[in-house]
């Protein structure tokens, strides 16, 4: 009889984490400035120095996401059900090479 309790309560508890974690990357990308519509010429103008022949320090989150944007479209999501935003760059960054480097393909080939 407490095997099925357990069981039940497990299967609750996993539904709502998985609720809470989709809840939690929604409310991020959301609330985050790295937004799908940025786009890396305004990053640039805003954030550049007139007096600097130095570029401008770029956060890594932020030039994963100017680089889905350019080479995977503005559309491009990940369906794969990732709770975390560092497994969505895997998927960016594997997405990107499929599409644009014939090494990579080869690699994955072996």
């Amino acid at each position: 009889m407490y095997d099925g309790i357990y069981i039940i309560c497990g299967i609750m508890c996993g539904i709502v984490l998985a609720f809470f974690g989709g809840l939690a990357i929604i409310l991020y990308l959301l609330s985050n400035k790295n937004t799908i519509t940025d786009k890396y010429s305004d990053w640039v103008k805003e954030n550049w120095e007139k007096d600097n022949i130095l570029a401008p320090p770029l956060e890594a989150q932020k030039a994963i996401n100017f680089l889905s944007n350019y080479l995977l479209g503005e559309d491009w999501y990940d369906s794969s059900g990732a709770t975390h935003p560092e497994q969505v760059n895997t998927k960016i960054v594997h997405e990107i090479l499929m599409k644009y480097s014939p090494e990579y393909r080869r690699e994955i080939k072996k």
